[in-house]
């Protein structure tokens, strides 16, 4: 289970039906932050533990909340996790900014265009031609519903391979 935060994880909302229907009492976690990263989440989980009298293990040990230093403990924690959070985050997205800005990107070639490398390693992208005509297709028929494509309609794949989308059955 991931502690990015409650809304739409699955997993924590089963552990939250377990709970509510008596098949849980106790939790195990390998840290805090495996539960939690925001501390408005933590505030809502340590109010749903005390509630129903849930215990809970962090790293083998029991986090009781029945102390003003326990309850401070774990809501330094929860802020210090949601802190760490938003330097990884803003770490990441300033590192794929200056990857990027150097010619790199996530993958090594990108269909519908092509690079040349400078004498210093950095990628300069270009339209390739035999490509950007299915790329340009591919985008009127996105941005434009008027217009329809169906799976007979020769839009050419790369490397003769099938275009797929979400919506493919197979």
């Amino acid at each position: 289970m991931s502690g990015k935060n409650i809304e739409d994880r699955a997993r924590f909302e089963d552990l939250l039906a377990g709970i509510r229907e008596q098949k849980i009492q106790k939790v195990w976690v390998v840290e805090q932050s495996r539960l939690n990263r925001n501390l408005e989440d933590a505030l809502f989980v340590k109010r749903i533990f005390n509630e129903l009298k849930i215990k809970l293990f962090v790293d083998g040990l029991l986090s009781e909340f029945v102390t003003p230093e326990d309850t401070l403990k774990y809501n330094i924690t929860s802020a210090v996790n949601e802190f760490e959070r938003s330097q990884i985050i803003a770490r990441s997205a300033r590192g794929k900014t200056e990857w990027q800005d150097s010619g790199n990107m996530a993958y090594p070639s990108v269909y519908g265009y092509d690079y040349t490398s400078s004498d210093k390693g950095k990628k300069n992208w270009y339209p390739f031609e035999a490509e950007i005509g299915t790329v340009r297709l591919i985008y009127d028929l996105y941005m434009r519903p008027s217009l329809t494509a169906t799976r007979d309609d020769e839009i050419p794949a790369p490397f003769e391979m099938v275009w797929r989308t979400n919506f493919d059955p197979d």
